[in-house]
């Protein structure tokens, strides 16, 4: 008798562990950014308003220190990212957690600053400006389709 309680107790628990299988599966998914964009606050009436760094290798984020906005406060920058989850995430799939990574260069030795996240209201534009090695911080003049301060393509 104890032989056979022993053998229904194990099934039970196969049969528990099949049943919660499906329920306990978890895929990673790492999606990189669909487009990326850096917006800069004007300086002046005409400059940095309309400049941009679409397919630049870096983008923007923050405060550029030798860079004066119109009222003379330190300018900033903003950075907008775009990720295509539809494209890259089965259709009924729950999504439990989610984990931004980015990598962070150009800051002094002992900075430390927040950055916060917030969902774009308007769909916006990546053109093919670029800043290259050159003039990073400063942006370059916008072109067919890029996100400006002033405009979203």
């Amino acid at each position: 008798m104890r032989r056979l309680a022993s053998l229904g107790t194990w099934w039970v628990a196969v049969l528990a562990l099949v049943a919660l299988a499906p329920l306990a599966r978890a895929d990673v998914v790492t999606i990189g950014a669909s487009k990326d964009n850096t917006l800069f606050e004007p300086i002046s009436q005409e400059s940095f308003a309309d400049v941009s760094n679409g397919a630049g290798p870096t983008m923007f984020a923050g405060k550029v220190k030798d860079a004066l906005n119109q009222t003379g406060q330190v300018a900033v920058r903003r950075a907008v990212i775009e990720f295509d989850i539809a494209g890259s995430i089965p259709p009924g799939a729950t999504i439990d957690s989610v984990q931004l990574t980015l990598f962070c260069d150009k800051v002094g030795q002992n900075a430390s600053f927040n950055v916060t996240l917030h969902r774009a209201l308007s769909e916006w534009g990546e053109g093919t400006s670029n800043t290259g090695n050159s003039q990073q911080g400063r942006g370059e003049p916008a072109t067919a389709n890029d996100a400006t301060w002033r405009h979203t393509f």
